[in-house]
């Protein structure tokens, strides 16, 4: 390569660092305005917070239940429930499920009618019991129900898990200073399970099995059907009072909309502080985010001197060449 070569490649190189580092500074004044322009950009389309009130529910908790449940039988499982003196009305559920169908049901139902009443508007027989509807026979009397059914046809407690006895109480008014405990007592009297004979649709007396007789138990034909028994009783709403909060507020939050310029709810306490838009940060405490450095104005003169040098030291050969030649 030619030292003519070599002088054009340096003064071509020279000229563009000139180039370069003359326009820097307009570069960098163009990066920062870019980078205002996001950042108010950014802060303009951040969400107004939504402010949603919290929906409270306020419960009065008392020492004891105004009125305690029990939910008891020969034949069904126990239950239990405490309620507050809010509390009107009371259901009582007991479910059946057998690998048999019924033929004969016959039960009572004791409760206390100086705490509970029964409404026969709202205790049908249908009601009482879907699985045999309106062929039953309910009888009211003052504290107990009677209720007696029978069918060759059979009734279905086969399929699922029904109500075998669903009664609906109303709570008569209580006094919230006293406690009052009651129970609920379903005695059956008579139960007896049996399998329809395929040709006549009707039961086969050969298949009757005998479950319940004169409220006594038949606990071998019990141990060879397959039976699901269930009480239930309505949800318990008591709440128990603690010494130094004789009433309580319980809040259910509600969904907030996320914002930056979020309000700290009373009570609550502040963590931290959220972080300041990038146009409001301090370049000085944050090198990374100060202009970019592009040197002072004598490097680019420096720049400008090494070109002429070279500039003239490739005229002088070329000049002697010429006179050689």
């Amino acid at each position: 390569m030619s030292k003519r070569t070599i002088c054009l490649l340096m003064a071509v190189m020279l000229m563009l660092v000139s180039v370069f580092g003359a326009s820097a500074e307009e570069v960098t004044e163009d990066l920062q305005l870019n980078t205002e322009v996001i950042a108010t950009t950014a802060a303009e389309s951040v969400t107004a917070p939504t402010t949603a009130q919290p929906t409270t529910e306020e419960i009065i908790p008392a020492d004891y239940p105004a009125l305690t449940v029990n939910a008891i039988s020969n034949f069904f499982p126990n239950a239990t429930a405490e309620y507050c003196a809010t509390k009107r009305q009371v259901e009582v559920t007991y479910s059946l499920r057998c690998s048999k169908n019924m033929m004969n049901v016959q039960w009572f139902l004791y409760y206390d009618p100086e705490i509970l009443t029964i409404s026969k508007e709202r205790n049908t027989p249908a009601s009482i019991c879907p699985a045999i509807g309106n062929q039953a026979s309910v009888s009211y009397g003052d504290g107990v129900v009677s209720y007696c059914s029978s069918s060759i046809r059979l009734y279905d407690f086969s399929t699922t898990e029904t109500p075998f006895v669903k009664i609906l109480f109303d709570v008569n008014e209580l006094d919230p200073e006293e406690a009052n405990i009651t129970k609920v007592d379903l005695t059956v009297d008579v139960l007896c399970a049996s399998d329809l004979d395929p040709q006549t649709k009707r039961s086969d007396p050969e298949m009757e099995k005998i479950l319940v007789l004169n409220t006594e138990l038949y606990q071998k034909t019990m141990d060879v059907l397959r039976l699901s028994r269930n009480t239930l009783l309505t949800q318990s709403n008591f709440v128990q009072a603690t010494p130094d909060e004789p009433e309580t507020t319980v809040e259910i939050p509600q969904v907030v909309t996320a914002s930056t310029d979020a309000t700290v709810p009373t009570g609550a306490t502040a963590t931290a502080a959220p972080d300041a838009p990038p146009s409001e940060q301090d370049p000085e405490k944050d090198p990374a985010l100060g202009p970019v450095s592009t040197g002072a104005p004598w490097k680019a003169w420096i720049c400008f001197g090494a070109l002429a040098i070279a500039t003239s030291a490739l005229f002088v050969m070329r000049k002697k060449e010429i006179l050689f030649y």
